[in-house]
């Protein structure tokens, strides 16, 4: 009785055995192709990480700022052009005025300031131009105009074709406590600044180490778009 168990489980162990390894056999093995694929995905992972260190910031969410702020390039007032996409821009002037001109319509006064900023646009492929300004102060506010601001302070710049320069002007009414610090963004979109490249210029050289209170007082300053060049 004893040997024919034994038989039996012999018989059973192998029959089982055989199953085994034909199941383990079956099993998909790993392949080269297999392993090809996973250094891509570490490739691709990495191509990711180094691409969002190039990237704005991501740290908010608020609009206009975080993975929507846009690029900025610098310019520095009275130096040389900065290329955005669609063209050049370069900071020509920057004043102060509590009266501002412009031909057709009646002057505007202000007991704060009108930060005057002149500024040269040369498109590059096809017609375009600045329409959007913003003012930064050193207490984090803004204060923005565009070209379709009425009246007292806003855009004012041609549409040049492309290798034509347009002189234009931004004008932007401030409180004097915003000149302390204060930065100035140009862009080609009014909308969201995320969608294109802006310029961006530091004005605490340009408006001086003079008593804010007095910046621009009692001064009048024209404002009008031309092209530079053409009669």
């Amino acid at each position: 009785m004893n040997a024919t168990r034994q038989r039996l489980g012999a018989r059973l162990g192998a029959r089982l055995g055989t199953r085994v390894g034909a199941r383990l056999q079956a099993l998909p093995q790993p392949r080269r192709s297999a392993f090809g694929v996973g250094a891509l995905v570490v490739a691709g992972l990495s191509l990711t990480q180094a691409l969002g260190s190039l990237l704005p910031s991501t740290a908010t969410t608020e609009f206009g700022e975080g993975s929507q702020r846009n690029f900025v390039r610098a310019v520095s007032p009275g130096g040389g052009a900065v290329p955005l996409r669609t063209g050049d821009l370069a900071i020509t002037g920057v004043e102060g005025a509590t009266t501002v001109t412009r031909p057709y319509t009646y002057p505007a006064s202000t007991d704060a300031v009108f930060l005057v900023v002149r500024f040269a646009w040369t498109p590059r492929a096809e017609t375009s131009t600045i329409v959007k300004a913003t003012l930064f102060d050193g207490r984090g506010r803004r204060f923005t105009v565009t070209s379709l601001s009425a009246g007292r302070d806003g855009v004012t710049c041609l549409r040049p074709p492309p290798g034509i320069t347009a002189d234009c002007v931004a004008v932007v009414e401030v409180p004097r406590d915003a000149l302390a610090g204060s930065r100035i963004q140009l862009s080609t979109n009014a909308i969201d600044d995320a969608l294109d490249d802006v310029a961006e210029a530091d004005l605490t050289d340009a408006v001086g180490p003079g008593s804010l209170s007095d910046y621009g007082r009692g001064r009048t300053a024209p404002v009008e778009a031309t092209y530079r060049g053409l009669e």
